[in-house]
């Protein structure tokens, strides 16, 4: 009884997916987010500041209109974070940190 109250659709009217991408690529923004992934590599091995950081890897990158904003700050600044050691949460990490670097000793 309930499978003749749905809605039946006919055979012929099957929609049909078209397989083609419909827009060119957008290479402005993807060498944008090179760009800034980039600074993120260049921040974990630089201790320049941010800006610097920023400038030095968009001379790399001519002709893309790009700005130094809060966004790209941040995550230059997290890049650099990322690769600090951590903040030991017990005496026995402490202990571990200062062995592994003796010149705090």
């Amino acid at each position: 009884m309930l499978e003749s109250a749905r809605i039946q659709r006919p055979a012929s009217s099957k929609k049909t997916a078209i397989k083609t991408h419909n827009h060119l690529p957008e290479l402005d923004q993807q060498r944008h987010v090179a760009l800034v992934n980039n600074c993120a590599v260049e921040a974990c091995i630089s201790r320049d500041p941010p800006r610097e950081i920023f400038d030095r890897i968009r001379r790399g990158y001519p002709g893309l209109l790009v700005t130094y904003n809060d966004a790209t700050q941040r995550r230059i600044q997290r890049a650099k974070r990322s690769m600090e050691t951590r903040i030991p949460k017990t005496i026995d990490e402490a202990y571990e940190l200062l062995m592994q670097h003796p010149e705090y000793t």
